[in-house]
């Protein structure tokens, strides 16, 4: 028998179902070292490079956070304009921000005394 006529036949296999991740695992491995009560509603958060400050984006407005309390120092927005999105400088002295319109903005963060903050 020709062996090029053989033809080999697919093999049905049984898809892995994707199974939900095992959050006891964390709570195993690391200890939680704090809780807070919710500090944003979704979309993106950073830390300071020395954990003390948090960033997130809140309803089209930066809020920033004093990490050991918890409390909201300073909220960063937009007049007339809202913010899609914004990024810390590594070295803690900048955040810019950017709208719909494309435009991106870099503020000083020793100087949240402007009109564009709010406490």
């Amino acid at each position: 028998m020709d062996d090029s006529l053989i033809q080999e036949m697919p093999v049905k296999r049984k898809r892995k179902l994707p199974q939900e991740p095992d959050t006891t695992v964390l709570t195993r491995y690391f200890a939680i070292k704090k809780e807070f009560p919710p500090l944003h509603t979704g979309g993106k958060l950073c830390l300071s490079s020395d954990f003390k400050t948090a960033f997130a984006l809140n309803e089209c407005k930066v809020s920033i956070f004093d990490v050991e309390s918890g409390n909201l120092v300073y909220t960063l927005f937009e007049e007339n304009e809202e913010v899609l999105s914004f990024a810390v400088s590594p070295n803690d002295k900048y955040i810019a921000t950017t709208n719909k319109t494309f435009m991106t903005r870099v503020y000083l963060l020793a100087s949240l005394t402007s009109t564009k903050v709010n406490n």
